[in-house]
């Protein structure tokens, strides 16, 4: 590879890097950029000056913060529209789950980075008890049942190998190594159990019970998951809706 090729594959990577950060954060302003990207300020200016020039970032005139612009909705939707097949089948799979357990129905994807899991697609409760949409919301890997889903349906050699590049890419070094078992951990009960169950919220209010859905069901590796009060999964409610999901990712094969 040429010099030149390498400046050009090294230009893309920061580009593509620039938008990722945009999109995870809302809005930023230049310094913030130049910081997460370990780049010079100028040269965050002149990738923003030609991704505004097309359409890929805006600048707020009031606040001078840059966002995502029109044209990455425009790919979303595009997107979207040639995936409508597969979203309409797990729309239908999430709308009976959140019908028969009463709770929030969702499925997350598991990006390619292998970095997050992404909520693609949610059909909330007749009567939800957490009505705040997640829409597109991102959770780290191994913070979500995606992620200790998508490990346990790996070889156990190929997961631990898996899991030690995402927690060395996490802490910017090796693998922790108390953090490696504990993880380890999850995923054996995982498999063990076929499905996964994590809490959130300050002091793990909410709780999030996922099972596995592979690529080759729907054109993403990612989990079917249901989200509600933690105080709701009694054991008996966690064998119930832990099957119902288990019947619909079977369904989407």
């Amino acid at each position: 590879m040429s010099s030149s090729d390498r400046g050009l594959l090294s230009s893309v990577a920061r580009t593509l890097s620039l938008l990722d950060y945009l999109s995870s954060c809302g809005c930023a302003g230049i310094s913030d950029m130049s910081r997460a990207l370990h780049g010079t300020k100028s040269t965050v200016f002149r990738m923003l000056a030609t991704l505004e020039k097309h359409g890929f970032v805006s600048q707020c005139p009031q606040s001078g913060l840059y966002c995502i612009g029109e044209k990455v909705f425009q790919i979303a939707r595009n997107a979207a529209r040639s995936m409508r097949k597969d979203i309409g089948r797990i729309s239908s799979s999430l709308r009976r789950i959140a019908d028969a357990t009463g709770e929030n129905a969702i499925f997350a994807a598991i990006t390619p980075s292998m970095k997050d899991a992404v909520v693609i697609h949610e059909e909330l409760s007749a009567n939800p008890v957490i009505a705040r949409p997640m829409h597109f919301e991102r959770f780290p890997l191994l913070d979500c049942p995606a992620g200790i889903l998508y490990l346990a349906s790996l070889p156990p050699s190929d997961a631990e190998d898996v899991l030690m590049d995402i927690l060395g890419r996490r802490k910017g070094r090796k693998a922790d190594p108390s953090l490696l078992d504990k993880t380890l951990g999850l995923v054996a009960e995982c498999r063990r159990k076929s499905y996964a169950l994590s809490r959130h919220g300050k002091s793990g209010e909410i709780s999030i019970l996922g099972v596995y859905v592979p690529r080759s069901s729907t054109g993403f590796h990612g989990a079917l998951m249901i989200s509600g009060p933690a105080s709701r999964n009694t054991p008996s409610s966690v064998r119930k809706w832990s099957a119902i999901l288990l019947r619909e990712a079977a369904a989407l094969k």
